[in-house]
């Protein structure tokens, strides 16, 4: 991808702007999953922004912040902040990504795609799952 680099988009700058809305937090990793999911939910099940409260997003970050601190491998500060770096950046592809598919009437296709990526990368079948103000359940 040719959109960020020197003398180009920062995607930090990018994230940050995307959080200034958010109930989300830069430079933590839990948050930085929370918000790739959420992200990835959206894009996947065409949910609006305006259906993701702050509330909702809380109680999802609450709820990956728990799984993540069960995983020792997110015991190093270190882990966390490179591993919250990579989130973030994925999460600003997939936003632009869904920009550009709109743009070019290829939405469905970009949504298939992005289920299909969760599902191989993460194991998550995001078409099963409902966000609430418990954080995500299952459908």
């Amino acid at each position: 991808m040719t959109t960020f680099g020197p003398g180009k988009a920062d995607y930090g700058t990018v994230y940050t702007e995307m959080l200034k809305t958010s109930a989300l937090h830069d430079n933590d990793a839990a948050d930085a999953l929370t918000g790739l999911i959420l992200a990835g939910y959206q894009i996947v099940n065409n949910v609006s922004d305006e259906q993701v409260t702050k509330d909702k997003e809380r109680a999802a970050g609450a709820q990956i912040a728990g799984i993540l601190a069960k995983n020792s491998k997110f015991s190093s500060e270190t882990t966390r902040a490179r591993t919250a770096e990579e989130l973030k950046l994925q999460t600003v592809i997939l936003a632009l990504g869904l920009q550009e598919s709109l743009k070019n009437n290829t939405a469905d296709a970009y949504r298939k795609s992005i289920a299909a990526m969760f599902q191989k990368s993460y194991q998550l079948d995001l078409y099963k799952f409902q966000l609430t103000a418990k954080g995500f359940g299952k459908k």
